[in-house]
């Protein structure tokens, strides 16, 4: 009953998905069961009814206790699967449940590390699948382009082969002028967007400090 939950990525090293592991997610809109998943609990995805595609690598389709692991989930949606390995998945328990099994190649998208921001939408598409990554920069810094140049966030990308993308994100400065007569003032210079920066103004002998143009005093 994770309310909420739209996306989940199993770990390498995980060969089990237990007993009512993500059941009652409704927000799931797709899962990638890895490679390296061989065995799956009862009721591990029941009622995930969200759910609009199943992508597993395994070429031997894992292990179901029992034939409640997809309950209430749509038989009717692709369920992709190595090619070599439709045969197998018609006739494996619960996999052959599902009415619209696929074998395909699949790709990658990869993403690099990104400094000043994130990115989203890594992961394993079947071959000519469309796919979405989406930069975010952290606050006081823009999005700037792609590792290959590509401007356009979110991005779209056909998939026909492996990705690797790294965005770039530059930090937005503004200029702070701080001036004024008969007294000096301190603090100018550029600033990234979002920085707290504190100006003083000292007058001369004789004077004495009013306000700043803005009417701050």
């Amino acid at each position: 009953d994770c309310d909420g939950l739209t996306s989940i990525t199993i770990p390498e090293g995980v060969t089990a998905i237990g007993y009512a592991a993500f059941s009652g997610c409704s927000c799931l809109t797709s899962i990638t069961i890895p490679e390296w998943v061989t065995a799956i609990g009862y009721y591990a995805f029941e009622d995930c009814s969200g759910l609009t595609s199943i992508i597993s690598l395994n070429t031997t389709p894992p292990s179901c206790d029992g034939s409640y692991v997809f309950d209430y989930v749509d038989k009717s949606i692709p369920l992709y699967v190595p090619k070599e390995s439709v045969d197998s998945y018609k006739s494996a328990k619960c996999w052959s449940e599902f009415t619209n099994i696929i074998g395909t190649d699949f790709v990658r998208i990869s993403i690099n590390d990104a400094v000043n921001g994130m990115v989203t939408g890594a992961g394993v598409f079947p071959v000519n699948s469309p796919a979405t990554v989406t930069a975010t920069p952290n606050a006081g810094y823009a999005f700037v382009k792609w590792s290959d140049g590509n401007t356009d966030n979110p991005r779209k990308i056909v998939m026909t082969e492996d990705v690797t993308l790294e965005a770039e994100f530059v930090a937005i400065m503004y200029t702070l002028s701080v001036v004024g007569d008969n007294g000096t003032c301190d603090g100018s210079g550029e600033y990234i967007e979002g920085t707290e920066v504190e100006v003083a103004a000292t007058p001369n002998a004789g004077y004495a400090f009013v306000k700043w143009s803005d009417g701050n005093t």
